[in-house]
């Protein structure tokens, strides 16, 4: 009927219970604890040397095509999500995906790339993985790197 709306805003992983209250003309007022919500931690993508967190990394989510047999780039447009899409000011990311498998793929400046192995989903899931990157060697990189510090 649409007599009710609301709009939530959790900032924190963790649980929090869900209690609605409602008071009436005549000042009655009830309360009641309807559910408890489970806020689940973004992904990351962080440089394995020092742990820092790498912002601006790209991620690809590809999916397995069983009609083709083959990977492709999972449309994330159908479900409001860029694919790919690049990590934030937090190097954090997320997917939100129906049942499937799954492979996440990073690149970042300076780093190797990073394939994941398979991610299968059979309900709709959230894919939020802790991704350690490890920055490339030689003497361009390590030019690079003293003029960003």
């Amino acid at each position: 009927t649409a007599l009710w709306e609301g709009e939530i805003l959790l900032r924190d992983s963790g649980e929090y219970p869900l209690e609605v209250f409602s008071k009436d003309k005549a000042s009655n007022s009830k309360s009641r604890k309807i559910l408890n919500l489970e806020v689940i931690p973004l992904g990351f993508v962080y440089n394995k040397e020092n742990n820092d967190r790498i912002t601006g990394s790209q991620i690809t989510l590809y999916v397995f095509d069983e009609k083709s047999s083959s990977w492709l780039v999972w449309g994330g447009g159908e479900f409001n999500q860029n694919n790919p899409e690049k990590t934030n000011e937090a190097g954090e990311y997320e997917f939100l995906v129906p049942p499937g498998i799954y492979r996440l793929e990073v690149r970042a400046s300076g780093f190797e790339n990073f394939k994941s192995s398979d991610i299968k989903t059979v309900k709709n899931h959230l894919i939020n993985a802790k991704i350690q990157l490890i920055e490339k060697k030689g003497f361009l990189n390590n030019l690079i790197r003293s003029f960003k510090r």
